[in-house]
Formats: structure tokens, sequence, C-alpha cells
């Protein structure tokens, strides 16, 4: 069932339609006709999502967890022009989340996170969470490896942190490739595996992870965990940088003014220095002035 997806987009359609009379008006005046036309269509946007919210509601009612889920969403944000019930919301999302629906059950333990439709609680957040992730969703499974590392419901533990990036990153999360990589490669409490490391940097680059791109390239720059690879450090620097990932750009900056084989490209080291600081809000003429001085080059 796919009717919240409906009613999102049409909420979108009417925000871009009331942009679009707005500066019809402007540039014609007040125009009587055009607000008629503009209140039919608002009418009839209401009518497709109350009965769209009715067919969700009657899902709810027959027992179809994925409707019953959605119908819950729909009371907590407020759909159809309805006034938000927080508490309704959360009792629907609850009901799927106990028949076993790991959507749901990521949703109910988000809810207990931040307390919104259910009192604020951090275990009843972690055991739902819990839940869905041994279900194999991997949102799920990404955020119960957040509540690990920051000791959210639970005590802190990296071992199992670990492991819930690394289920998340074998069904092909991208990003959840990424971190399990950098928690490996940093040792960050966890024994250091550098081939378990690259391992999963080596998927995350190929699914185009700008992050990923971005320390791959930085490790075959410098030739410590990985041999020395000039071409394929610049090959994914390029990558990350095309994505305005800050540490791609600044990695990109430094082999361009490292390279020996042909005249350094200075004017474009400091373009990708400057963005990246701008991006990480950073003084751009400090970020030039260290990278050109740790480079040989001076300003």
């Amino acid at each position: 069932m796919k009717p919240i997806i409906v009613m999102a987009t049409l909420v979108a359609g009417a925000a871009l339609s009331s942009t679009a009379n707005s500066k019809d008006l402007n540039k014609t005046g007040s125009n009587p006709q055009r607000q008629t036309s503009s209140g039919e269509v608002y009418t009839a946007i209401n009518e497709t999502l109350s009965d769209s919210l009715q067919r969700l509601k009657e899902g709810a009612e027959s027992g179809n967890t994925d409707a019953q889920w959605q119908y819950g969403v729909a009371l907590i944000r407020g759909y159809a022009g309805r006034t938000p019930n927080k508490p309704e919301g959360a009792r629907w999302i609850r009901l799927a989340a106990s028949a076993g629906n790991p959507i749901a059950q990521t949703a109910l333990g988000h809810l207990y996170l931040i307390g919104e439709g259910v009192p604020l609680d951090y275990q009843e957040a972690h055991t739902w969470t819990s839940r869905a992730a041994l279900q194999g969703h991997v949102p799920a499974q990404t955020r119960l490896a957040s509540m690990f590392r920051d000791g959210i419901g639970t005590e802190t533990n990296r071992a199992e942190q670990l492991k819930w990036l690394e289920e998340a990153a074998r069904q092909g999360d991208s990003e959840s490739q990424y971190l399990a990589a950098m928690q490996l490669l940093l040792g960050d409490g966890v024994q250091k595996d550098i081939r378990k490391a690259i391992h999963w940097l080596n998927l995350a680059t190929t699914q185009g992870n700008a992050n990923a791109q971005a320390t791959l390239a930085s490790l075959y720059f410098k030739g410590a965990e990985v041999p020395a690879n000039r071409g394929e450090a610049l090959r994914l620097a390029e990558l990350s940088a095309a994505q305005n990932n800050a540490m791609g750009m600044q990695t990109l900056a430094i082999i361009l003014l490292t390279d020996k084989d042909k005249e350094p490209d200075i004017d474009r080291a400091k373009s990708l220095l400057r963005r990246s600081a701008i991006l990480l809000r950073e003084d751009p003429e400090a970020l030039i002035d260290k990278v050109m001085r740790i480079t040989g080059h001076r300003q």
C-alpha cells in the first residue's frame, strides 16, 4: 500500500500550486476568478487526501500492518488538514509493531527515542529497534549500531556497534560499509583489521560513497595500510571531490600539489581547498596556507 506516498505528493503539489498562484496574482493584480479556481483546487486536494486517509484507516482496521503503521504516521503528522493526534498515531504503530512489522517496530523505537506520542523511554526505544534489526531491517540495524555506540538504552558496546554495522553493510548499505571500515581501520573500540576495512571501503566506493572514496584515495596516496597507487588515489579523489566532499577535495588538492611528473596545478588546488574550507566552516586562507606549507609550496 502506498497511500502515504500519494498524499505526500499531493501536499507538495499543493504547495507548488500555491506558489504559482501567488506569482500570477503579483503579475496581474487581484483576480477573483483565479482565487476561486485556487480554492477549488485546494478543495479537490483535501478531498483526495481525505479519501486516501479513509482507505488507509479501513486497511488498518482490517489488520493490515503496513496500513496500520502508515495510518499511524498520518495521524502523527496531521495529514489531510487534520489536527495531529500523536497518541492515537502511536497506538496504531504499536499495533503493527506488536504484530511483528519491522518498519513499525523501527518507527515505534524512534517515537520512544524522541518522546513523540509516547513517553520518552530509551530502553523501550532500544527494545523495539532491536526487534526490527533482528528481522534484517537495515534502518533499524544502523540505528541500533548508533545506540550501542552512544550507550542509548543500553551499555556502550563498540563490538555490538560493529556487529550491527556489518549486518547492514552485508545488505549493501554503503554508509554502514564506510562506518564499519572506519571502525576497523582505526581500531575504534574493536581490534584493528585493515584487510576487512579495505574490503568494506571498496564496496562502499563502488556504490559511490564519497567519504569512502576520499578515505581510500588517502590510503592509496600515503601507501601505508595499502600499497601506494597514485593513479588510483587520483581517480578516487576526483570522484569524491566531484560530489563536493570536503575530505575528497583536500585529498585531491594535496595530490595535485605533490605531482612530481608535471607542474603542480596550484590554482585548482587552491580552489579545491577554498571550497572544502567553506563546507567545513573553516578559514579558507588558513587552510590553503597550511596545505601549501606541508606540501612544500611557500605562499
